[in-house]
């Protein structure tokens, strides 16, 4: 006579380590969408922000090299014909503006006119309007 042991099935406990580690995978797959996805928008911020700046940057800085070679004789009509909606400011040989950067910052200028050179005395970017 044959002694009939007591039979484990082991398929039901693979199919839940199966179940339970496919569980572990999508979870940490989805964490790492979303960490990919606020880095991107993060990164398409900083680089929309730094865009704004060096627009700023370079619209500065015509307005310097104009400033060195003209003085300001016919700034208001090259400003308006180089569409910035901007003012510049004089007194003496001191002239300040701002520029916008995006909606809530500004580059504010300031230089001094030495003949042909300009000396920068601010360059600073502050933020408006919170």
């Amino acid at each position: 006579m044959k002694n009939k042991g007591i039979r484990i099935n082991n398929f039901g406990l693979s199919i839940l380590a199966v179940t339970v580690l496919a569980l572990c995978l999508i979870v940490f797959a989805m964490l790492t969408l979303s960490t990919a996805k606020s880095s991107f928008d993060h990164s398409k911020m900083a680089a929309t922000h730094r865009t704004q700046y060096y627009e700023a940057c370079n619209t500065s800085e015509e307005i310097i090299g104009y400033l060195s070679e003209n003085g300001d004789a016919g700034l208001e009509e090259w400003l308006a014909d180089k569409k910035y909606d901007l003012h510049v400011a004089s007194s003496g040989n001191s002239y300040t503006w701002s520029v916008a950067i995006g909606k809530n910052q500004q580059l504010n200028v300031a230089v001094v006119l030495n003949g042909v050179n300009c000396d920068v005395n601010k360059w600073q970017t502050v933020t408006i309007g919170q």
